[in-house]
């Protein structure tokens, strides 16, 4: 097998990036209808940060598509109005300025400024239905999001517990070894691993207390052999940790629901809203 060098990859890299990127252009510059885009900032664990742009639409045969247009390292200052030039400038680049429909953003102070920026130069342009009535959509995931952040302030000290339980077993491959043996002595066949959350990201809260809950016969086995160990719940403590983890469940279950790229969203949020209203 003949080898090829790392410029050889990278220039084969780009040769295919740029066919795919003209062969959407094509597709998006023919479409019969609107476009509407997603657009978010992301910040590496460098702190360097990122906006993506994605557009979606619907093609001639009825098929809800959605594409990555643009990922790109965006130097500070992120205000609003360099938000807007960046965005605007990204989509004369594909050609779509004129096709644009609505944008859906998280409630960030900058993204108010983009939106209103972006809606002025598309409506002084004609390009928006209704004068941009619809432009601007509310991220419906990123609201239930700061539902649940919120609410886990006034609960997080019986999770913080749990946390720093599983941040004590996953240390070392000692602890990890005693706390399968305390597995197997508590006669618990399951075979899912522990589940550590990244505070930030609720829905991994979630899945950390629904593997914690499993194991928690385990713990009560591990503080009786392991002196060290510190942070175990209270039995109290491991029924609010079980009522937290069934009160987030249907949160979940919505914030998948509503992060689906393959069929509509927006009909489903009243429905599911309401159903975390009651």
């Amino acid at each position: 097998m003949k080898t090829i060098n790392r410029n050889t990859a990278k220039a084969d890299c780009l040769k295919l990036h740029a066919q795919l990127k003209k062969q959407l252009k094509l597709t998006l510059l023919a479409l019969p209808g609107c476009i509407s885009l997603t657009s978010d900032m992301w910040t590496s664990c460098q702190t360097k940060g990122y906006l993506c742009l994605t557009a979606h639409y619907v093609d001639s045969d009825w098929k809800l598509n959605s594409r990555i247009l643009n990922f790109r390292n965006l130097e500070p200052p992120h205000t609003g109005s360099i938000l807007c030039r960046v965005v605007y400038d990204l989509l004369e680049e594909w050609g779509i300025q004129h096709k644009i429909f609505s944008i859906a953003l998280d409630n960030a102070s900058s993204n108010d400024k983009m939106q209103d920026e972006l809606r002025v130069k598309f409506c002084n342009r004609g390009f928006l239905l209704s004068d941009g009535q619809y432009f601007h959509i509310q991220c419906a995931a990123h609201t239930l999001n700061l539902i649940v952040k919120n609410g886990l302030k006034a609960i997080d000290h019986c999770v913080v517990k749990v946390r720093e339980t599983i941040k004590y077993v996953e240390a070392s491959e000692l602890r990890k070894r005693t706390f399968k043996h305390c597995v197997k002595h508590c006669l618990i066949m399951e075979s899912k691993a522990l589940w550590l959350d990244v505070p930030t990201w609720w829905n991994s809260t979630y899945l950390m207390l629904d593997r914690a809950l499993i194991y928690h016969s385990t713990f009560k086995e591990l503080v009786a052999i392991d002196p060290m160990y510190k942070h175990l719940p209270t039995d109290d403590e491991w029924e609010r940790i079980a009522q937290i983890h069934e009160l987030l469940g249907p949160f979940c279950d919505i914030a998948d629901l509503f992060s689906g790229a393959e069929y509509p969203t927006s009909n489903l949020y009243f429905e599911n809203v309401w159903k975390i209203e009651r």
